[in-house]
């Protein structure tokens, strides 16, 4: 498969997207390599409580969103920016101008997400769709891209990133 990238691996397989825009999940051999999942997916994947999250635009009339599969079934975890803007962190319109960071901490996860009227902020979820929601507006007076969160890492139980909140 061309250019695997965003390898993860999850339930004892290898995850991967490839430059078809699409999951795909292996064992390590040519017969145990399936396609997971077609439609323009992006992003780094993160294992989180058993399930494993990614951004993905399912539809036309639905941006790149925040979505989680237990390996079987494939669920929108929340349309945070709803109808066909990107909730994710796109610069454009085309799959390859998205990113996001995952750090998941005790029953949590941080991420990076736009819901039309903040810019791109830090998030945070617990896997559902009532607790997923903007845990702060670091800075209020910006849209900016250049002002998200980013470079996400813990030590010891605390979560540290790099954000610009207007002044620092």
């Amino acid at each position: 498969h061309t250019s695997p990238s965003h390898l993860t691996v999850f339930d004892g397989l290898l995850y991967f997207e490839s430059t078809q825009q699409k999951i795909y999940r292996t064992d390590g051999t040519v017969a145990g390599t399936t396609e997971f999942l077609t439609g323009t997916t992006v992003t780094d994947m993160q294992v989180f409580k058993d399930e494993l999250y990614f951004i993905r635009k399912a539809s036309s009339s639905q941006g790149y969103e925040l979505w989680k599969t237990d390996g079987t079934n494939i669920t929108l975890v929340k349309d945070i920016y709803t109808g066909w803007q990107n909730s994710a962190f796109c610069h454009g319109s085309t799959y390859n101008t998205c990113s996001t960071e995952f750090q998941v901490f005790g029953d949590y996860m941080l991420f990076v997400a736009n819901d039309g009227s903040t810019g791109p902020e830090l998030w945070i979820t617990d896997g559902t769709t009532a607790g997923t929601h903007l845990l702060k507006d670091i800075n209020p007076s910006s849209a900016s891209t250049s002002a998200r969160p980013m470079d996400f890492f813990m030590m010891g139980d605390v979560v540290y990133f790099r954000a610009n909140d207007g002044t620092n």
